[in-house]
């Protein structure tokens, strides 16, 4: 154990020596928070989806629904309550308007409504929303009179099962992920190329320190490197942007760990059949640019072609950042993430075997 922590120091100690290191490993991500989160905090959405229940369908609301059709912020859709309004408390619509029986005779006496349902937009969603509906009413009342206002409408919210998510909420985690994509294959997988091709492994292999011990040691220590990198994100996401952590800290820890050992294995797999640093540096980023954009890290997958979709199902960098989302922003439990955890230890296992199978000493 003594040599274990002493590894575990020397190879923490050798990895930090270089002012490259903690640049690139510390201060470029919370530069990218930095960044990123101010430029996307207040991003406007492009339209609204809007659901349209009609209970009334006579000629007076169904003339009005032809209206919202003609406004171009808005993606209509019609259907029951019971589906409708499901979706809008799973966050699939921004809101849904309900026109209730006997609307169009209510509204030669002045007193037609319909009601809007929302589920905790955000305030720029509301903003945009609110002016949107006030200008289709107000340009419908004169259509019917230019006297009176007989038509108004009422908003009612109800709870949503889905927590409210910015641009910011969503990057944090995949910034993580990113990090830790990173230090597998960067730290580790030229780390490891370059001691073989300076001779330093055909030198450790003959002195007492165990292989296991040394390995160890890699991994430990960029365990809490990768760890402390997490925490100092998550301090400037709160301090700055106000994200908060709605999950369990064990399971992140444990989905964080395995994401750590996934992706370290990867690396030690490019370092087993890459003879020189240069090949072990242009395998590394061959394999971290599609994964740092094709995973979900900086952009949702539905706004990706169908093709980046199937070919992001395929990588693991999609699962750790799925699992560390689904952790630090909905506060999920190990239940919500079997998936995500059964896909990086299957890259985990995979790792280790290319590797014990084809790594090289010399």
């Amino acid at each position: 154990m003594k040599t274990l922590l002493y590894e575990i120091y020397y190879q923490t100690k050798l990895y930090m020596r270089a002012k490259e290191t903690i640049f690139w490993n510390f201060a470029f991500p919370v530069f990218m928070l930095i960044i990123f989160g101010f430029v996307f905090r207040q991003n406007k959405p492009i339209s609204l989806k809007v659901g349209v229940v009609n209970l009334d369908q006579s000629i007076g609301s169904r003339e009005f629904v032809k209206g919202l059709y003609r406004v171009p912020n808005f993606k209509l859709s019609e259907g029951d309550s019971a589906a409708l309004f499901s979706r809008l408390k799973n966050r699939k619509l921004d809101y849904v308007l309900l026109f209730p029986k006997g609307f169009t005779k209510e509204i030669g006496q002045n007193r037609a409504r319909f009601l809007i349902y929302k589920s905790d937009p955000s305030p720029i969603v509301q903003q945009i929303a609110m002016s949107i509906f006030k200008d289709v009413v107000y340009r419908a009342n004169r259509v019917v009179t230019k006297a009176a206002e007989p038509i108004s409408f009422k908003e009612i919210e109800i709870k949503s099962r889905e927590k409210r998510m910015r641009y910011v909420d969503y990057f944090l985690p995949g910034l993580i992920a990113m990090i830790v994509i990173s230090t597998g294959l960067f730290t580790i997988g030229i780390a490891i190329t370059g001691y073989r091709e300076k001779q330093v492994l055909r030198r450790l292999k003959v002195t007492p320190l165990p292989a296991g011990v040394f390995f160890a040691g890699q991994v430990v220590s960029r365990c809490f490197l990768v760890l402390f990198q997490a925490l100092l994100l998550m301090f400037f996401g709160l301090v700055l942007f106000h994200t908060h952590f709605a999950g369990n800290w064990p399971v992140f820890l444990l989905v964080l760990s395995l994401g750590i050992l996934s992706f370290v294995s990867l690396g030690f797999a490019i370092s087993s059949f890459s003879r020189k640093t240069e090949t072990a540096v242009m395998v590394s980023n061959a394999v971290f640019f599609p994964m740092l954009f094709l995973s979900g890290i900086f952009f949702p997958l539905s706004s990706m072609p169908k093709i980046f979709v199937t070919f992001s199902k395929i990588i693991p960098a999609t699962y750790l950042a799925d699992a560390l989302r689904k952790i630090m922003v909905y506060g999920e439990g190990f239940s919500h993430v079997e998936l995500e955890m059964g896909v990086l230890a299957l890259w985990l296992a995979g790792s280790l075997i290319f590797s014990i199978k084809f790594f090289r000493w010399e």
